[in-house]
């Protein structure tokens, strides 16, 4: 009994030290990739980025990023990894959000990671395998405004703690970015609606000071 609890602690230690091990090669990641996000000047680029390096340093198999509008229950797609692993821009795909148990799930279970084992796995609206699969919502205080995913399609990857807790992590780092850039071009929008105000009232004062001129 000795010998087998002394065993099962060195093995919990050596399982506590991979794990912390983990975790910090995966917050050394995720600050590499939040230092890349600065140079996104548009949501798309930003998701672009996004799905290129979380692939390339959290070691997830696919994934994608979905846009959403909870006021006509549309969604679109931005970035995504096709069955092959190929980084694929899915701008072109827009339907109405699914009515299924998991997006829901997503959606009253906030800022929770919902993860699903043995499940379909799609690509667009075809399914191209089984696996596990991750929805992470993101949100503008209580609007959501889309949901990162990723699944293990193409190297059946195990999915661990310190992956879990990377991914999360990493979606609300996309999120916060993508509530900036959106204030930031509205205030752009804004701004330049004022420049053609400015310039419309500018030519219709020289209109009147011209007018003004004649009748004098």
């Amino acid at each position: 009994q000795m010998q087998l609890s002394k065993k099962q602690n060195e093995l919990n230690l050596a399982l506590n030290n991979r794990t912390l091990s983990s975790q910090l090669t995966y917050l050394k990641s995720l600050h590499e990739i939040s230092l890349r996000f600065t140079k996104a000047t548009t949501t798309h680029s930003l998701c672009r980025i996004a799905i290129e390096l979380g692939r390339d340093r959290l070691q997830i198999d696919r994934m994608g990023i979905f846009l959403c509008d909870m006021e006509t229950l549309k969604m679109w797609g931005t970035w995504g990894t096709d069955p092959h692993g190929n980084v694929v821009d899915r701008s072109d795909f827009c339907q109405e959000i699914p009515n299924s148990l998991f997006i829901e799930e997503a959606f009253t279970r906030k800022n929770e990671l919902i993860v699903k084992e043995n499940v379909p796995l799609y690509f667009g609206l075809e399914e191209v395998g089984i696996g596990w699969n991750i929805m992470m919502a993101m949100w503008d205080r209580d609007e959501c405004i889309g949901w990162l995913a990723a699944d293990n399609l193409i190297y059946r990857s195990v999915l661990d703690e310190p992956k879990k807790e990377a991914i999360k992590l990493l979606a609300a780092s996309v999120c916060q970015k993508i509530i900036k850039l959106r204030e930031t071009e509205s205030a752009n929008a804004r701004f330049s609606e004022l420049q053609i105000v400015h310039k419309d009232q500018a030519k219709e004062l020289a209109q009147l000071r011209r007018e003004l001129s004649g009748t004098k």
